[in-house]
């Protein structure tokens, strides 16, 4: 028996049901523009820690400073500090802190809860200090050097060239993505608190959990640590809770490099679809190699259905071809298409 016709044969790295929502995707694009939204594997593409991480660098350069107190009589194990100092954080310069691998306890607290395990250190950390450990953990030596080019990046930034994109909301707290628009000469505004204003013309880019710039820049409230989110539940109304609702409700968003498991936004999903019912679309890495995690994927997928949202899986990677490669080759589909209906 012949291959069905779908997907089409330029298509055929695609399941039916990603095929489909991609065409439909391509249909918008070509009225409209949409929402950009970009998760943390958008900057981990160009170097930048995956949340999990930055989340792990953080756990274990607290944790080797606490011990590194503990060697020399200046804190104990009974108490965590207070105000703890944190002087470096490059792995490279940790020396034996003890008789235990504080790295790997590191990685094990970190995965053990990652938002509680980052207000439990915000707690023992000066807030002035605690901007600087996360500025360091996120950029490193990126912080004042180039960063590695980024083949998702670059076609993001294309697309905003192009007219495709109406606004940008970015969950990363770096500023890898404005960096690559400034390249392009794309007029942005970088927007992270509620005073801000939109300028005409201008791209608007929310960060909505902060904004830490490459370099150094305006100071704004970082959403990381468990008391931070608990802040945004409770203020429904807030800034940066409309903004997205209302994004949600009147926009298409396209979800690019974010896992699509955070609490918050899951909430907002689910209140914006029960009044605007509008479908959304993210990028999802597949993992139907195997028929478990074809299983596991169908599960994920029917439920973010149910929020509004159509999942667009791209073949699984191998170690040649990671599976982040394909995303690139996904919107430069979309923006060829695009183009040669409007010729």
């Amino acid at each position: 028996m012949s291959r069905s016709w779908f997907p089409p044969e330029e298509l055929a790295s695609f399941d039916r049901y990603s095929a489909s929502r991609l065409l439909r995707l391509l249909t918008i694009l070509q009225s409209q523009p949409i929402v950009l939204v970009l998760g943390a594997g958008v900057s981990a593409s160009a170097g930048l820690p995956t949340w999990n991480e930055l989340m792990a660098k953080i756990c274990q350069v607290f944790l080797y400073h606490w011990q590194s107190d503990i060697a020399c009589g200046r804190a104990t194990t009974a108490r965590p500090p207070k105000n703890l100092s944190v002087v470096f954080t490059d792995r490279e310069e940790f020396t034996d802190p003890g008789s235990y691998d504080i790295l790997a306890l590191g990685e094990e607290f970190a995965r053990s809860n990652p938002v509680l395990a980052a207000q439990q250190i915000k707690n023992c950390i000066r807030a002035l200090d605690w901007i600087w450990l996360l500025r360091k953990c996120l950029y490193g030596e990126a912080d004042s050097k180039p960063i590695h080019h980024s083949a998702l990046i670059d076609r993001l930034g294309a697309l905003c060239v192009e007219g495709c994109v109406q606004a940008v909301v970015n969950y990363n707290y770096d500023s890898v993505f404005e960096e690559s628009l400034s390249a392009k000469g794309v007029q942005f505004t970088v927007l992270s608190e509620t005073q801000q204003a939109v300028r005409r013309g201008f791209l608007p880019i929310y960060h909505v959990h902060g904004y830490l710039k490459r370099g150094g820049g305006p100071k704004t409230r970082i959403v990381l640590a468990e008391n931070d989110y608990h802040e945004d539940l409770a203020a429904p109304y807030s800034w940066s809770n409309l903004l997205q609702s209302s994004f949600l409700m009147r926009s298409t968003c396209m979800f690019i490099g974010t896992s699509m498991t955070d609490p918050n936004l899951r909430r907002l999903l689910r209140s914006a679809f029960a009044v605007g019912k509008r479908f959304h679309y993210a990028f999802l890495p597949s993992n139907s190699g195997s028929p478990k995690g074809a299983m596991l994927d169908a599960l994920f997928d029917e439920d973010l259905q149910s929020l509004g949202v159509s999942s667009i899986r791209y073949p699984s990677g191998t170690a040649a071809e990671p599976s982040h490669a394909w995303l690139p080759r996904n919107v430069d589909w979309l923006m060829e298409h695009r183009k040669r209906s409007h010729h």
